[in-house]
């Protein structure tokens, strides 16, 4: 609330409702659109703006509509963040077309999500911007996705929803505007009224203990995306029994790429996938070599991906012959959102994958 100073007394300021939503959205996007930040006084942290008005096709037995989502950013962290505009009250209903927007957007990273979010391929220049925005490789952006919500004032039931998607490793945020109009001029004031992140948004964990320093007892099971989905590089990993890594490809212990590559121990289990195709292979770490920091002989992909693993590969497929995603959702699986991800309490599932695999195979080979 805004108050006037009159003569040692405070005047309570109407709020001005005739702003519409559309209005209220051309006063935050910056002026040059795209690939700009977003004002860190309104919404107390640093974004990038991506796009405005996406369309997020949704989908039921009974309707096909559309609807837009208001504006898309991007925190420091390369977590993609929604952001949804109400013109007055932010009721119950609010939070659940932001739900809508997270379901489509979640499973968008790296290249993808970015190319959704702006509405068209990104050009190197804007990729080079956003590689010095944020702290985590390309590939990685929206690996997590975060909600914020507008409107000039929110029903308390909202919080809750917040609070339950903390729990759920969804930042949340509710910002309240306010609208005033003093004889020919106009003001507006930002405030965040709730605020709540997972526990470890920072990485205040990785003090405790680092993550190569963690043993385990027994191999597991991961997805590693194989990062350039190009037959051409997939070709190469199968021929060089590798998997690899980017992450700025830094020869250092403490860099990201080093250690998570160096978490895998021998007889790991990895599923390949390549985004925008599916499931492409399954293989085993291998102890020799073991992990390399090194460049490939290939003169189209010198200078990237300098983090290797070796495998020993099982099956493997074309990308174009490659499981898709919808086969995942059958077995309960989730797609990767990352470079390396663990698949925890599916063996029933696996063992299904790794036959499906098998069996596309075999059904090449017999054509």
């Amino acid at each position: 609330m805004i108050f006037k100073i009159n003569g040692g007394l405070i005047e309570k300021v109407e709020r001005d409702n005739s702003f519409k939503e559309l209005e209220i959205e051309k006063l935050i996007v910056p002026e040059h659109g795209t690939m700009n930040d977003l004002n860190e006084f309104i919404f107390n942290e640093e974004l990038m703006f991506l796009g405005r008005q996406r369309c997020v096709r949704k989908e039921s037995k009974s309707e096909t509509s559309n609807n837009r989502l208001d504006l898309l950013a991007m925190d420091r962290q390369g977590n993609g963040v929604i952001i949804e505009l109400k013109r007055n009250d932010g009721r119950l209903g609010m939070e659940t077309q932001a739900l809508l927007y997270l379901s489509t957007i979640a499973p968008k990273t790296g290249v993808d999500f970015l190319n959704f979010a702006v509405g068209r391929k990104l050009t190197e220049n804007e990729l080079n911007a956003i590689r010095k925005f944020v702290n985590c490789p390309i590939e990685d952006v929206n690996a997590n996705s975060r909600i914020i919500l507008m409107a000039q004032r929110f029903d308390p039931a909202i919080f809750s929803l917040g609070t339950w998607l903390s729990q759920s490793d969804c930042s949340f945020k509710a910002i309240r505007y306010f609208v005033a109009k003093i004889k020919s001029e106009q003001f507006i004031q930002f405030s965040t009224e709730f605020e709540i992140h997972p526990k470890d948004k920072f990485g205040l964990g990785s003090l405790k203990r680092k993550e190569h320093s963690i043993d385990r007892t027994k191999p597991s099971i991961f997805w590693h995306n194989i990062g350039i989905a190009k037959q051409d590089w997939w070709d190469h990993l199968i021929q060089s029994k590798t998997i690899t890594a980017s992450y700025e490809n830094e020869n250092e212990p403490d860099c990201p790429g080093q250690i998570k590559m160096k978490q895998y121990t021998a007889d790991d289990t990895v599923f390949a996938f390549a985004t925008g195709f599916g499931v492409v292979g399954v293989g085993k770490i291998t102890k020799n070599p073991g992990y390399k920091y090194t460049d490939h002989m290939i003169q189209k992909y010198k200078d990237t991906h300098f983090h290797t693993q070796s495998i020993e590969w099982n099956t493997v497929l074309p990308l174009e012959n490659a499981v898709p995603v919808s086969f995942l959702k059958e077995l309960g699986l989730n797609h990767p959102t990352q470079t390396k991800q663990e698949i925890r309490m599916n063996s029933e599932s696996t063992k299904i994958l790794i036959d499906e695999l098998k069996r596309i195979k075999n059904k090449k080979i017999a054509a």
